[in-house]
């Protein structure tokens, strides 16, 4: 097999497998994660009493809220006079 066969054969190759394995059922990692979480002990939920009594948060709640909340603080440079 030449070199121009052999490179994009081997660069598809790790797609094609998950492909594979996706179009037969199943599904890589399925069992660990469900391993991981019955191993994950549960946390006990807050009392509504602490809940009020902690800060909100000042980080913005969504994505799209960032270059909005990093614009707000700052002010409008001075205006240049030109003579």
């Amino acid at each position: 097999m030449s070199a121009a066969l052999l490179q994009p054969a081997l660069f598809l190759a790790p797609a094609l497998l998950l492909w594979a394995l996706l179009a037969l059922g199943r599904y890589p990692g399925e069992t660990v994660v469900s391993r991981l979480s019955r191993r994950r002990p549960l946390r006990a939920r807050p009392s509504v009493g602490a809940s009020a009594t902690r800060a909100p948060s000042r980080r913005p709640r969504r994505q799209c809220n960032l270059l909005a909340c990093s614009l707000a603080g700052r002010a409008p440079p001075p205006p240049v006079r030109v003579r």
